[in-house]
């Protein structure tokens, strides 16, 4: 296959698997009836193992697509295949349940603009470095299925029942531009889903009582740009005459963030009560709406971050991370959302990048932690602890093109000690294949 056939032919294949294998997986996380639902982590395989770092993260040969600052970085062409798994354990009380679910995490396109092999052959020194980079991956899942009963005094057992799945998703375009020391670049993102809830009351202990069904049904469509940046400082130390040499370390400062944005209800609302004593078209249809759109908003987020980089052995980074869920506007019901932040570091270690002799050297070790104040409240914030662990175990591919697999495991706990409790364990497992030979120019002499 000719070489300017593959980028049209790896968007369409990617087309057709974000349209067939994005599907949401079959879960019961209760907390999703809230807001959006579970927000995913946008990070990639890689980031997960330490933590999710991304604002002052970049590599050469593996991309960041939160923080486009970071495609300017890029020396070779990126495909990036991710899939998670998740089983999780819900307490309340003496109560437990346990679910397990999983996805197709990532499909993303990376690539420099300008060929850097070109540019060695034509003797260019570029000044400008251009990376760019398409991506989809799942934003907030939606998937619970809940039972209550209540006892109210004067009319005695309530019966609900709480269903819902779906979710959204965001497609990105990304654009990174690198300066000398200096990155910054700009996404397009575009936010799409559907999400269907129904809620069901019942008095089981009554005789000739009507059952309410409220079904809920709502697209989302959302455009929204975030723009980043990084800087890298290059550490030195003094020479034996006083003067300053490169010592290979580096401090990388990194930001990224987004403006809030114009969100997009498309909602279909049916609301039912019907009794079993009169026949089936005996039904009090109390709301019925079609296709009516309610706008909201998408809300603002920024993030920041360092990353010390030792040599090609070490980096070590911290971020935060705030966005504004105060602002967002659910057109279904009244909730209470208040601004989420997060804390989140890691270690990334690779004993020998270039080794011959050991494959372990070149294995990178990763852990890291996560301290999050979710966007859902009942009573209090949610809150989330996690520690990951991770690892980046190096393939080659013909024609020596270096490329990865990266795994990435998750612990931690989620929720409200007086409500309702999640302990997960999340498993990562992403496929990063590169190859330097996109917009290779050949020569013959």
């Amino acid at each position: 296959m000719s070489m300017r056939n593959k980028p049209l032919v790896f968007l369409i294949f990617a087309l057709f698997l974000s349209q067939n294998l994005l599907a949401q997986p079959k879960d019961n996380s209760p907390y999703s009836r809230m807001g959006l639902g579970d927000l995913s982590s946008l990070a990639y395989t890689a980031n997960l193992g330490f933590g999710g770092l991304s604002a002052a993260y970049y590599d050469a040969y593996q991309t960041n697509s939160l923080n486009p600052a970071s495609l300017g970085f890029l020396k070779a062409t990126s495909y990036e295949f991710g899939f998670n798994a998740e089983y999780s354990q819900f307490s309340q009380g003496n109560d437990q349940s346990n679910s397990w679910s999983g996805n197709l995490k990532t499909i993303s396109l990376a690539f420099p603009v300008f060929n850097p092999i070109n540019s060695a052959q034509d003797r260019i020194d570029r000044k400008l470095e251009w990376g760019m980079q398409f991506g989809v991956s799942p934003y907030s899942t939606v998937g619970y299925d809940i039972q209550s009963v209540d006892d109210i005094n004067q009319i005695g057992a309530v019966a609900n029942q709480f269903t819902g799945e779906g979710g959204t998703y965001r497609l990105n375009w990304g654009n990174g531009f690198k300066l000398n020391n200096f990155a910054f670049g700009i996404n397009v993102n575009r936010y799409i889903g559907n999400i269907n809830q129904t809620r069901l009351i019942n008095l089981p202990t009554l005789s000739n009582t009507y059952i309410n069904s409220y079904i809920d049904q709502y697209s989302v469509r959302s455009w929204q740009l975030s723009g980043g940046a990084q800087y890298v400082l290059d550490l030195k130390n003094k020479g034996e005459e006083g003067e300053s040499k490169a010592s290979g370390n580096k401090l990388v400062i990194g930001a990224y963030g987004n403006v809030g944005s114009n969100l997009k209800f498309n909602v279909s609302q049916l609301h039912t009560s019907t009794n079993s004593s009169y026949p089936i078209s005996a039904i009090d249809t109390l709301v019925y709406s079609q296709d009516e759109i309610i706008e909201s908003n998408l809300p603002a987020s920024y993030t920041v971050g360092l990353m010390y980089h030792k040599n090609s052995k070490l980096k070590l980074g911290l971020d935060f991370s705030q966005t504004f869920w105060s602002e967002f506007v659910n057109p279904l019901r009244d909730e209470n959302l208040s601004d989420a932040n997060r804390i989140n570091g890691g270690i990334e270690y690779t004993p020998d990048a270039n080794s011959y002799n050991s494959y372990r050297k070149r294995v990178r070790y990763r852990a890291g932690f996560v301290i999050e104040n979710d966007y859902r409240v009942i009573d209090t914030n949610l809150r989330n602890i996690g520690i990951t662990l991770g690892v980046g175990l190096p393939i080659r591919l013909p024609r020596q093109q270096v490329s990865a697999v990266n795994l990435s495991l998750e612990l931690g706990q989620f929720g409200n000690p007086d409500q309702i409790m999640e302990n997960y364990a999340k498993l990562n497992i992403g496929f990063t294949l590169n190859d330097n030979l996109w917009f290779f120019k050949r020569k013959f002499y």
